[in-house]
């Protein structure tokens, strides 16, 4: 009863802070001396509305903040918390291009990096500010203040620590961050030699140079992470550390709470969700003389606000006409019900029927919740796998001994296997595995470079030219052609 009751009162929480938290006016009604700042975080290349998702879809959010933006070009700000680009399967397939052209229509001002804007590789960030237009180029700058480089020993230089933007009188300094330690939620190959480094720590080096250098009157920091565990010493900062507001992302959490503080306005903070399924929406209210913010609001942007989609968002959409056409290529239909676990133990089994292997292995993280639920009847799409493995992940096989093979199986984490190899009693298709026995797997490449301490002192391991949702696409279409619809046994 107790969590039926907890459920309740989350929901009317929520739904009273969507429902509430409308444009702010000062105490004389006036929109003048109120900033009001939205945000997005972990949009995940989410660009066509899909309804049964609750994702609103670009073209209607990026319609609601440019309207906004035009209108009150001298109170609005425009953020994001990163995890922008990959996901689905257009954003992916033009290195989030369709994502950073539309993001130039709206006016975003600022985006924090997310881990996923990693997956490609350092060189995909580093084009949207090479000055080269024909890859594309971002209109706002990339963040990332605790960003460090250990082999020059030095915080990184295509990811700038802030920025300062200037709305009407006032001076807005944005500090973005990585959360710490968030390496590896990315793959080793292209994260080797990078630290996320302490981001209280980043804080307060940063928000006095820009108050002090920079003049900036009030001070936003947006992090890639969930700030939670340090948002009570955030709040207590003072003086020329004083931070006015936090914006969150990576969890893919909804929530806009306030930290009280002793004296003066609280400190807010906002994560809105995942896949662009809400906004949020910070009001401050900054006293026109001493240039401080006097009062604070946050919240999500009513639903309602955001319903008519922009001619011009969907003329850039529509530019991308032939990855369209990709994503929805129409694979069959799906035969069954199939939710992440069992599109997870789908996902090993192929890899464990890869080659010769003997056992095939995926963290579960590789397999994604947004490409969940799949019913029985629905469409199967190139899109709809898309979504269930938008990473480009290869297929590493190598070769270990029954003694290493048991010993990697004790840290094995969320790893998920092939349904050859039972855990329980280790045996492989119901033979004891023997310790000097030497066994074939094929695991994605994002599980072997997180354990690669362990799994280095393997033989013969090979980096096959193939992505693993490439293997997905293919045994879902032999399945389609041999069965009729995708049935998972």
């Amino acid at each position: 009863m107790k969590k039926i009751v907890k459920i309740i009162l989350t929901f009317l929480f929520v739904f009273i802070l969507i429902s509430c938290n409308e444009e702010k006016v000062d105490k004389n009604g006036k929109m003048e001396n109120v900033i009001n700042i939205y945000t997005l975080n972990d949009f995940h290349g989410a660009i066509f509305e899909n309804k049964s998702a609750g994702e609103i879809g670009l073209s209607k959010i990026g319609n609601f903040l440019k309207t906004v933006k035009e209108k009150q070009p001298n109170n609005t700000v425009i953020l994001s918390a990163g995890d922008m680009f990959q996901g689905a399967a257009v954003s992916a397939m033009t290195r989030g291009k369709v994502v950073v052209d539309i993001m130039n229509y709206i006016g975003f001002d600022a985006m924090t990096l997310g881990n996923h804007e990693f997956d490609w590789g350092i060189n995909d960030i580093i084009r949207y500010h090479d000055g080269d237009e024909e890859n594309g180029e971002a209109n706002f700058p990339f963040l990332g203040a605790n960003i460090y480089h250990e082999p020059s020993e030095a915080f990184v230089d295509w990811a700038e620590p802030y920025t300062v933007i200037e709305r009407g009188n006032f001076k807005i300094g944005i500090l973005g961050l990585m959360g710490e330690n968030l390496e590896s939620s990315i793959i080793g190959s292209v994260i080797k030699g990078y630290e996320f480094t302490s981001e209280l720590a980043a804080i307060k080096k940063y928000v006095p140079i820009l108050r002090n250098e920079e003049g900036a009157d009030i001070v936003i920091v947006v992090s890639h992470n969930d700030t939670s565990s340090i948002n009570y010493e955030i709040r207590n900062l003072e003086g020329d550390q004083y931070v006015d507001a936090v914006v969150n992302g990576h969890t893919h959490q909804y929530y806009a709470y306030e930290e009280t503080r002793i004296d003066g306005p609280p400190l807010v903070v906002v994560q809105s969700g995942d896949n662009g399924r809400f906004v949020g929406h910070i009001a401050l209210e900054v006293d026109k003389e001493s240039k401080k913010v006097i009062d604070a609001t946050v919240g999500f942007v009513s639903k309602d606000k955001m319903t008519t989609p922009s001619t011009e968002i969907e003329e850039i959409i529509n530019g991308y006409q032939e990855y369209i056409d990709i994503e929805n290529e129409l694979i069959g239909k799906a035969g069954t019900y199939i939710n992440r676990t069992i599109g997870t133990r789908f996902a090993a089994n192929i890899l464990g029927k890869f080659e010769d292997v003997d056992v095939g292995i995926i963290n579960a993280g590789g397999v994604r919740s947004a490409g969940f639920p799949i019913n029985d009847g629905d469409d199967v799409t190139y899109g709809s796998i898309f979504r269930i493995m938008p990473f480009e992940n290869q297929v590493i096989t190598l070769n270990l001994t029954g003694l290493q093979l048991k010993k990697f199986l004790g840290v094995r984490s969320d790893l998920r296997f092939s349904d050859s190899l039972n855990t329980l009693d280790l045996t492989i298709r119901g033979k004891a595995i023997e310790d000097t026995e030497v066994y074939k797997i094929a695991i994605i490449d994002f599980a072997y470079y997180r354990f690669e301490y362990m799994l280095q002192y393997g033989t013969e391991m090979t980096i096959h030219d193939v992505l693993v949702r490439d293997l997905l696409v293919d045994a879902v279409r032999e399945i389609v052609e041999e069965e009729g619809r995708w049935y998972i046994k």
